[in-house]
């Protein structure tokens, strides 16, 4: 009893450290990101009050985008905290993951018209996945976009599904540019940009990919990419034991 005691004081308290870890790394994050940006603002808004710019509407609305694009990575910020809380719980559900797909192609189909870009989904239609559905189309929207972002026009992108055994694997597949092999150790990292002169409204906040590594997680599957001179990229999504009879 008393090594069972030691050894649940021991979790808990590894538990905590996990969680204080987390909150340290995530105002590190916070810092480090909103730096720039702030400043620049502030700048702008300091021009204006000291007569140098006058105020125009222009001004104003740029100024006013930059707050919202900054209230949307705090956000996002703080949603990917709660992932990583090893407290928060998931509302897990059945759900027939074509039908989702079906619905994400509706909600993409402008993007998908405005690159020229055909969505192919190659999916059994009677896999049924057991997961959180909210949570598992948050993260088929972000490997989505981020899908549609880096592929070249005219091309196409795959979702593909299968059962491998007590798995079921999701792929989404896209062709672009290669992604350099020392950089996909680093994809799924909070603010991490492949190409670094994208800027952050041309080419996200680099917290897309982290959520959806952190949901995949969360659900105890595992998540990998692979990309090929070719162009070809895959997202690789494993969920295990998760074959819905």
């Amino acid at each position: 009893e008393t090594a069972k005691l030691q050894q649940a004081g021991n979790t808990m308290s590894k538990a905590l450290n996990d969680t204080r870890n987390i909150k340290k790394q995530m105002s590190a994050d916070i810092a480090h990101e909103l730096r720039t940006p702030l400043s620049n603002l502030q700048g702008q808004l300091e021009a204006m009050l000291d007569g140098i710019w006058l105020p125009t509407e222009e001004k104003l609305n740029s100024c006013y985008e930059e707050v919202l694009r900054l209230t949307s990575m705090v956000n996002q910020l703080r949603e990917l905290y709660t992932l990583e809380n090893i407290e928060s719980k998931l509302s897990y559900t059945e759900f027939k993951f074509m039908e989702m797909c079906e619905m994400l192609f509706q909600e993409f189909e402008p993007k998908l018209i405005k690159k020229n870009i055909k969505l192919k989904l190659d999916i059994q239609s009677e896999i049924t996945l057991k997961a959180d559905y909210l949570r598992m189309k948050q993260c088929m929207m972000n490997l989505l976009e981020n899908a549609i972002q880096y592929s070249k026009m005219e091309k196409e992108i795959t979702i593909t599904c299968f059962k491998e055994s007590q798995d079921i694997v999701i792929q989404v597949r896209n062709y672009g540019e290669q992604i350099p092999e020392e950089e996909i150790k680093y994809l799924f990292d909070r603010f991490y940009r492949v190409d670094k002169s994208r800027s952050t409204k041309t080419g996200g906040m680099g917290i897309g990919l982290a959520i959806t590594k952190a949901i995949v997680e969360k659900h105890g599957g595992t998540i990998r990419v692979e990309s090929f001179e070719s162009g070809e990229t895959i997202f690789e999504i494993r969920m295990h034991n998760n074959v819905v009879i």
